[in-house]
């Protein structure tokens, strides 16, 4: 009976991903987020960080939720040099919605969830927008659509390549 109840948890580990393997990606997630990018191109660039909070709050809300989105968005304040604590909240907000809808989300088809990933992250986008600048319009210019767009479209191939790492080292 004790070997059963062994043999289930240790099958149940080997499909959550560790620590390690989640740090790892937000450490990629920072080196790909200070990458310089063109100016043309700078308002395509995704929410790297957002994209993983989203993502490891999706596959793993047990392990990142709220108070992981805090810890991050604020390294991304300070990695930014920006006012502290606006990322913090709206990455908070963000693993807030991936915790919520995770067991709903993972049902639906990759093109539904790049749907909501992009509504997400409009909102996620426009929040900061707002906090920057708060007496500027808005809706400034193609910025905060781009930005959540290629997210969006980005998620697919994200989320594939991601739960393929996962399922491939058994993390």
């Amino acid at each position: 009976m004790m070997d059963k109840i062994t043999s289930s948890l240790d099958r149940r580990s080997t499909n959550n991903p560790g620590w390690g393997f989640i740090i790892f990606t937000m450490i990629a997630g920072f080196m790909l987020t200070a990458i310089p990018l063109p100016e043309w191109l700078e308002t395509w660039r995704p929410s790297w960080i957002a994209l993983l909070i989203f993502y490891w709050g999706t596959m793993s809300p047990e392990k990142v939720g709220v108070v992981f989105g805090f810890v991050a968005g604020i390294f991304l304040d300070v990695f930014n040099g920006g006012t502290l604590g606006e990322q913090a909240l709206a990455l908070s907000m963000v693993s807030l919605v991936s915790t919520t809808y995770s067991k709903r989300f993972r049902i639906y088809p990759p093109f539904q969830q790049s749907l909501f990933v992009c509504l997400i992250f409009l909102i996620y986008v426009f929040f900061i927008r707002k906090i920057q600048n708060f007496d500027a319009p808005f809706v400034d210019g193609f910025t905060p659509f781009g930005e959540a767009l290629s997210s969006a479209l980005l998620w697919p191939w994200f989320s594939l390549v991601l739960n393929e790492a996962s399922r491939r080292f058994s993390l």
